[in-house]
């Protein structure tokens, strides 16, 4: 790892995150495998709406595309709106605690480039949410590890299988 020194602070990254490529794929394996969760259930939402409205009209279609843009702008209102319009409350999916780990942690790659900030910090359980999806905490960065990834992955397909499910496909 390449020490970049900044002033009178040595440090092994740059304010750009990791100089580290085996820990930067890390982190956007990590985003991605999370934002498929998200953008399946973003496109799953819209599926089961369109199945059950007519879409060859113009006022329902500009609905529709309003409703998928107010949905897709967090993961709250992508519950409030699965509740909503089809029933299906994403809080009640088995795993979702380690979901929610797994959302900050996606936060923190996207936002922080792998690096923690101090209202973060604050959280004092911060470290226990994310010890149950196999992300560890050191020097206020996330680590990321192959296993980290391999429970990721084998989440993200239960949450999918979870969600089909709910939905009758």
């Amino acid at each position: 790892m390449v020490r970049v020194p900044v002033g009178r602070i040595v440090r092994a990254t740059s304010v750009f995150g990791s100089e580290d490529l085996a820990d930067a794929l890390k982190q956007a394996h990590y985003l991605r495998l999370v934002s498929i969760a998200e953008i399946y259930t973003d496109v799953l939402m819209s599926e089961l709406l369109g199945e059950r409205l007519p879409t060859n009209d113009e006022l329902i279609a500009k609905l529709m595309a309003t409703a998928e843009l107010a949905s897709s702008s967090s993961w709250p209102r992508r519950s409030e709106f699965f509740n909503r319009l089809h029933g299906i409350k994403l809080d009640e999916f088995d795993r979702n605690a380690e979901l929610n780990a797994a959302k900050r942690v996606r936060n923190i790659v996207a936002h922080g480039l792998g690096r923690i900030t101090s209202k973060e910090m604050e959280n004092s359980r911060l470290g226990s949410q994310l010890s149950l999806i196999g992300v560890r905490i050191q020097d206020r960065r996330v680590i990321i590890t192959e296993q980290s990834l391999v429970t990721l992955s084998k989440l993200t397909i239960d949450y999918i299988t979870w969600l089909d499910e709910k939905a009758g496909a």
